[in-house]
């Protein structure tokens, strides 16, 4: 499995008004980050690649609440989660070899002999380039997290 952590500590500003910790502050910030959560994990499913779905079907997060933080963590899951850190940091060109079969058998759109289906014992794979899905969900509700952020902070302000 693999994981991406968002974490939201340290409820303090200069003037010192969350310097105690209120139990309307906690409440606040853990509906905001649940609400925030689901919505990055929708985003997140939104800006992922999407070939077969089972990479896509396999994310999934959890949100966990401790005294002084809140803390959401992102997941990859199932038979694709392997992709993510592919997707992520891309990969190198590489070889890949037939092992449990005679041949590899691939469709090639620019196969020396025109579109078609191709045998090969190996391939030297070219190797891909990031998919940027992660920063794209993240950017995509970034007004909206800040927005929550100081919607939970001024109630706090108001009623403490």
């Amino acid at each position: 499995m693999k994981m991406l952590k968002l974490e939201v500590v340290g409820y303090r500003d200069i003037m010192g008004r969350y310097a105690k910790r209120t139990e309307v502050l906690q409440q606040g910030m853990r509906d905001m980050v649940r609400t925030e959560a689901r919505a990055l994990w929708e985003a997140l499913r939104f800006y992922a690649p999407v070939k077969s779905g089972k990479f896509v079907r396999g994310l999934g997060y959890r949100t966990d609440e401790r005294p002084g933080s809140v803390t959401t963590t992102f997941y990859a899951s199932g038979p694709h989660a392997f992709l993510l850190p592919i997707f992520i940091h891309g990969s190198k060109s590489h070889p890949i070899v037939a092992r449990h079969a005679q041949a590899l058998r691939f469709f090639w759109e620019r196969g020396p002999q025109g579109p078609g289906i191709y045998y090969f014992k190996s391939v030297q794979h070219p190797g891909t380039d990031p998919i940027p899905f992660i920063s794209q969900a993240l950017d995509s509700r970034e007004p909206h997290f800040e927005y929550n952020l100081r919607s939970v902070s001024r109630k706090v302000i108001w009623l403490a």
